[in-house]
């Protein structure tokens, strides 16, 4: 109720600082600054600037202005709590007021009531009594009885009453205040609606809570129906209902009206103070707790700005807002400025936690700070010996020890983890980590045998134990026996045994990888998961190699593939992992929110379990409830590969394929097929035809590399790029190293020209237009005269074996007569794809809202399939079955990163490869994208072409987007075809016939 009161002084104050005498228009200025000020919750810079005004105001004798002055900055000492300040000032301005205006002034009853708030607060509550009466007979004697500042004044007494704690007299005059209200302006005046918030404040603190409520429902009523539906007030009033409802126990109806009013909040960019921050918190959590987190983010940083710039800047929420933050942004990634909340948390007596304690040293150590983490766990270790709690002390020793030995401190590490190693009651969690962490400490004093064997210790533990999240601390325990043993074989330290012992560790990891994926794990686990996948399959394939180089057994060059094909699967799927909720055309919506209902309860309750481990007895009962979420996603993902097998497979793969079945179908196609595997060491080339498989190794040194990428610059820039009069240089350089790479990347026989090529490109090479690549290049030539690849052979790209083998499956089946794949980020849960012309909305929050209604509509009567995510990736596109147009819309700009697309955008002209369609030559359109558009994997005849739609497409997409077309045969460059179209299209304005009429 204080703060409420504190936040209407300051605003009115504030609301009369433009309306001041034209002859001293500096003194305005102050005012008009000190204005600007309180808005942004700078309060004693306003108190500045307003002394200095009232200081010109006496100067020039202005009293009415000066005493109006001083009254503010009492206003302002009482918001911050400055009591002594906001004494002086008000007896200041009561005083000289009655002996420059007489006693019949207003501003000396606004000094009155502002000196009786004073004196309230200090508990002198019949000095304030005292001193509010004199300011109610001064107005009554200059208004008379029936005037609306009596009913202020009426006010002021029921609020002293009220901190008095006499309630009954406080509403006496509330209802005083309020009657006199109704019969000078009307029952329905937003002014009576303040009255009943007055009458509601007062009920709360009666604990009347069903009484405030209806006081608090009356005056939403009238602010709605008098102010409109998204003034400040009717926010006000939700968020106050929602604060009642939730002490009711009517939890799902104040979430509701949280939500509400934090939205009614987020359209006034002036709304601060606790209640405003208290929405912006609870529709964060909400958010959170649905996995939306870059929504939760937003309302997170708003919750805290709104307590920080607001009246009174109330201490004891602010570690609640932080930790909110730092949880979100810890989920998100962002490490860095999730640790500058955690601390921020900590500044305040009831934000310092073991828990907030644990997530900060976390967050530095995630962020590679390791010495500021380091300081961060000791300044923790000091925290939890003055509390003398033996719990957080084990932790903070954990993760100090940790630290000091990933830090290369290694003695000092093991002396902390010894400590809690010897500590009698040390949980079973802790002693694993410890143990975890000093086998670290073994590998990296060069102790393999003594690290493995604790590993094993550890790895045999988990698999015994029902603790929740053991199978991916097991899963980590074999992925560091297999690593270590990598290492061995790789000083020649009995190879032979520690290449085996490292394979049959990572054939476990493999297999435990499969089930984490399809468990409902945290984001932290998930996102470990995707780091370490990559060199885990690394590793895998170089032991494969590694043993086949030593008996030269094929069966290890067929595993070392699967690896790569798995490696390949999962680097397209644990991004989509960490997706908030999506939907999906042709999967039944009951079963995708059932998945999404128990994946985010598991992920909530891992977050209550890392925050109460320091609790004994809360976690029991916490792992029951995890057990029983994880096991109700199971029978979901289970119900689903059964009714929805496309996303179940899109979503959590499939049974890599074989090469037999590989060298089937590519016999049945008389194709060839090269798959590529790029580590930080080697490239690997798999190479299959109809009647066998290889595999071919090349070091990626320093020669392979600067060739690679300088082949790479040259096509994105064209050999037209070259200095004025080294074009046959140019050539010369350019084509030398297209046959360089073509030797690399081709080894083995592609066959008779014409000959079906499959290309699954990997990594870097994904970059690569192979089109232009050339088996040989005469040396006085052009660039004209050289024998491309992609003129003398049918070119399809694809990004893994499988799912290659997929799409050829349900192609031939007939299995899937979409004509569209659509796949959207947008924060709504909802159906989308899209057909049609529509424009953007660039005043709208959310750039692809427009979207959303003719898309969920086409995707029922399409039944087209979708998939929603800023991080579904390009990969994952070209794994969905033959479509003849993939429609793809996403807020980002392509080219941003080698993940993010497959093809490399420029504003520059084509040059050796019809691999992309540039915008500028086009269109001239600008950068920024919002569309792709992409045909099948799989060759289209003219007979049976997708022009018709991507027409549609080009249309819908109004000059503002960004268009990707891999035309299904090569040709010469596309600016030719494109220059064609524009003409049409200028002469006739049809998209679809001028389309056609180019191609």
């Amino acid at each position: 109720m204080r703060t409420y009161f504190i936040f209407a002084l300051l605003l009115s104050g504030s609301g009369m600082l433009w309306c001041q005498p034209s002859g001293l228009p500096e003194a305005a200025q102050y005012q008009n600054r000190a204005a600007s000020q309180l808005l942004n919750g700078d309060v004693e810079g306003a108190i500045l600037e307003l002394e200095t005004a009232a200081s010109l105001y006496e100067s020039a004798q202005q009293w009415e202005y000066y005493f109006s002055c001083l009254n503010q900055v009492t206003n302002a000492y009482l918001s911050i709590g400055k009591m002594e300040e906001a004494k002086r000032t008000a007896k200041k301005a009561l005083w000289q007021s009655i002996e420059r205006l007489g006693r019949d002034n207003d501003e000396a009853a606004k000094a009155a009531h502002r000196l009786a708030e004073v004196y309230s607060r200090a508990g002198r509550h019949p000095k304030a009594m005292e001193v509010h009466k004199m300011g109610l007979m001064i107005r009554e004697s200059i208004y008379g009885s029936r005037h609306v500042r009596i009913a202020d004044s009426y006010d002021w007494i029921a609020r002293a009453w009220a901190a008095a704690g006499d309630y009954g007299k406080a509403a006496d005059y509330y209802e005083r205040a309020m009657n006199l209200r109704k019969d000078l302006l009307g029952a329905e005046h937003p002014d009576i609606a303040t009255s009943y918030t007055n009458l509601a404040s007062l009920e709360l603190a009666r604990r009347n809570y069903p009484q405030a409520l209806a006081h608090y429902q009356t005056a939403y009523r009238i602010s709605r129906g008098r102010l409109g539906e998204k003034h400040p007030d009717v926010a006000s009033a939700l968020a106050s209902m929602a604060h009642i409802n939730r002490l009711l126990g009517q939890e799902e109806l104040a979430e509701q009206q949280y939500r509400e009013a934090a939205l009614l909040y987020r359209g006034n960019p002036d709304a601060k103070g606790e209640q405003v921050a208290k929405a912006f918190y609870e529709l964060a959590i909400q958010y959170f707790d649905t996995g939306k987190l870059n929504a939760a983010s937003g309302f997170a940083k708003r919750a805290v700005r709104a307590l920080a710039f607001g009246p009174g800047q109330d201490q004891e929420y602010f570690h609640r807002y932080y930790q909110l933050l730092g949880a979100i942004l810890m989920e998100m990634g962002q490490y860095k400025e999730a640790a500058i909340n955690f601390r921020h948390a900590l500044g305040s007596e009831k934000g310092a936690s073991a828990a907030n304690y644990q997530q900060w040293v976390e967050a530095l150590r995630l962020s590679g700070n390791l010495p500021v983490a380091i300081d961060a766990a000791n300044t923790f270790l000091e925290w939890a010996k003055g509390e003398q709690d033996p719990s957080a002390m084990l932790n903070a020793r954990t993760q100090l020890g940790s630290l000091l030995i990933e830090n290369s401190r290694i003695e000092e590490g093991i002396q902390q983890l010894t400590a809690v190693l010897n500590h009698a009651n040390t949980p079973f969690w802790l002693l694993q980590e410890a143990n975890f962490s000093l086998a670290d400490a073994s590998r990296r004093k060069g102790a393999y045998e003594l690290a493995i064997q604790n590993y094993k210790q550890l790895a045999m533990e988990w698999e015994q134990s029902q603790h929740a999240g053991a199978l991916f601390f097991h899963f980590k325990a074999l992925l560091a026996i297999g690593e270590t043993h990598c290492k061995l074989a790789l000083q020649d330290r009995n190879a032979l045994y520690n290449l085996e012992a490292a394979l049959n560790a990572f054939r476990a990891c493999d297999k435990i990888l499969i089930n984490l994926i399809r468990s409902p794990l945290p984001s932290e686990q998930l996102t470990f998961l995707l780091r370490a996948q990559t060199e885990f399959y690394n590793n895998a394939i170089s032991t494969c190699y590694g043993l086949y180089q030593q008996n030269l057994e094929k069966g290890y060059l067929e595993e070392a593939f699967y690896f790569s094909e798995r490696s390949k699967q999962w680097s397209a799927r644990l991004p989509l992992l960490l997706l908030p909720p999506a939907s999906f055309a042709q999967a039944p919506q009951s079963l995708l929110k059932k998945e999404a209902a128990c994946k985010l309860a598991v992920q909530r309750l891992f977050r209550t379990l890392k925050n109460s481990r320091f609790q004994e007895g809360v976690t029991d009962s916490l792992q029951n409830e995890i057990e029983k979420q994880e096991a109700g996603y199971r029978a979901v993902l289970d119900e689903l590969e059964q009714r929805a097998p496309h996303y179940y497979r899109l979503k959590f793969g499939g049974e890599p394929v074989s090469p037999a079945a590989l060298k089937a179908m590519l016999k049945q196609q008389s194709a060839v097929l090269y798959s590529y595997y790029i580590d930080e060491e080697n490239l690997y080339v798999f190479y299959f035809s109809g009647d066998g498989f290889q595999l071919f190794r090349w070091p990626m040194d320093e020669l392979f590399r600067t060739g690679l990428q300088t082949f790479l610059q040259m096509i994105v820039d064209g050999p037209e790029e070259g200095p004025a009069g080294q074009s046959k240089e140019t050539y010369q350089k350019v084509s030398a190293l297209a046959v360089q790479l073509y030797g690399k990347l081709l080894p083995g026989k592609p066959g008779p020209p014409g000959q079906q090529i499959f290309l699954l490109p990997h990594g870097k090479l994904q970059w690569l237009p192979f089109d232009a690549l050339a088996p040989t290049a005469p040396a006085e030539g052009d660039f004209t005269s050289l024998s491309y690849l992609g003129l003398n052979y049918n070119l399809s790209y694809h990004s893994s074996a499988t799912a290659l083998k997929n799409a050829m499956d349900w192609h031939s089946a007939g299995a899937y007569e979409s004509p569209f794949d659509a796949f959207l980020w947008t924060e709504h849960n909802s159906q989308v794809a899209m057909k049609g012309a529509y424009s953007l909305n660039s005043n709208d929050n959310s750039p692809l809202a427009f979207f959303l209604a003719p898309a969920r509509n086409w995707a029922i009567e399409n039944n087209g399939q979708l998939w929603d995510g800023p991080m579904a990736r390009e990969s994952i596109f070209r794994e969905r079955p033959p479509a003849e147009v993939l429609l793809l819309a996403l807020p980002v700009r392509a080219g941003s990163s080698f993940g993010d697309t497959f093809v490399y955008f420029s504003e520059k002209a084509d040059s050796l490869a019809d691999n992309r369609l540039y915008l500028k030559e086009a269109y001239g359109i600008k950068k920024p994208a919002a569309l792709y558009i992409l045909p099948s994997v799989l060759p289209q005849s003219m007979d049976h072409s997708a022009w018709q739609p991507l027409a549609e497409a080009l249309e819908y997409s109004g000059c503002q987007s960004l268009l990707l077309h891999r035309w299904p045969t090569t040709g010469q460059p596309s600016a030719e075809l494109l220059q064609l179209f524009l003409g049409r299209w200028k002469a006739t304005g049809s998209t679809p016939e001028s389309l056609m009429e180019a191609r």
